[in-house]
């Protein structure tokens, strides 16, 4: 079957066109609902702000340090939260 698999090409161009105002609006929301302060711990802004800088930066020579730079910063958000939990449900300060 050929292009199985594969969105039509007027669904690609729309969801291509739907990118931007869908990262935005997850920023957007988060900005609204969390102090300033917060915004580098919460991993939706950090997500959202990473696929708006996605959409243009893919072809960059810094793409691959920028990746592994978002990832090291969701892993210590995760890492800074387990052990927030984790002291918690242990009942340490």
């Amino acid at each position: 079957m050929p292009g199985r698999g594969r969105l039509r090409p007027l669904t690609e161009r729309w969801w291509r066109f739907l990118h931007v105002p869908v990262a935005v609006s997850v920023l957007a929301w988060r900005v609204v609902v969390l102090p300033p302060g917060r915004l580098w711990f919460d991993w939706a802004a950090v997500i959202s702000a990473y696929w708006i800088v996605s959409l243009k930066g893919r072809g960059s020579k810094h793409w691959p340090t920028v990746t592994a730079s978002v990832v090291g910063l969701l892993l210590a958000i995760h890492i800074l939260g387990q052990i927030r939990q984790s002291l918690t449900v242990l009942g340490l300060p």
